[in-house]
């Protein structure tokens, strides 16, 4: 899943401003395959272990001691739509654990984009901070998406 630009991204106590995308991955952590004698192609696979990360890519426009440390736990919560109305607006809530916090800088097309002391110097910095997904029913699907027009 692709959320771009949600307006306002929560993780515990922080809130996060500027992010540019919310991705959400989900990989297979271990694969069952089974082959029968009638052919070299897979008869039947089935995925038992599955995991579910959450990158959060946030625009930083001046040095920043915020980041969240790692190990940290918390429900991550945004809401997002499909357009700028508040037509099919939906929030989406993940619960998970901060694994890494990395950044990238390069130069800002133009230096005037995000603003700030990295702008003028022509630069632009981006945070992308990676969450794994956990559930406490592991049946469940860790990512909850909800109508928020349902919750007025």
């Amino acid at each position: 899943m692709l959320f771009l630009q949600p307006k306002e991204v929560t993780f515990a106590s922080q809130t996060w401003v500027d992010v540019s995308a919310v991705v959400v991955d989900r990989a297979a952590s271990r694969v069952v395959r089974e082959w029968d004698d009638t052919g070299p192609f897979v008869r039947f696979a089935d995925v038992p272990e599955r995991m579910v990360t959450v990158r959060v890519v946030q625009n930083i426009t001046r040095g920043d001691l915020s980041a969240p440390a790692l190990g940290s736990e918390g429900l991550l919560s945004f809401t997002t739509a499909p357009t700028a109305a508040d037509a099919g607006r939906k929030r989406c809530t993940v619960n998970g654990i901060v694994t890494g916090v990395t950044y990238d800088l390069g130069r800002a097309g133009g230096g005037t984009r995000f603003g700030g002391a990295l702008s003028a110097m022509g630069m632009s910095a981006t945070r992308t901070i990676t969450i794994v997904a956990t559930s406490v029913n592991t049946q469940l699907d860790p990512v909850v998406l909800t109508d928020v027009n349902n919750l007025k």
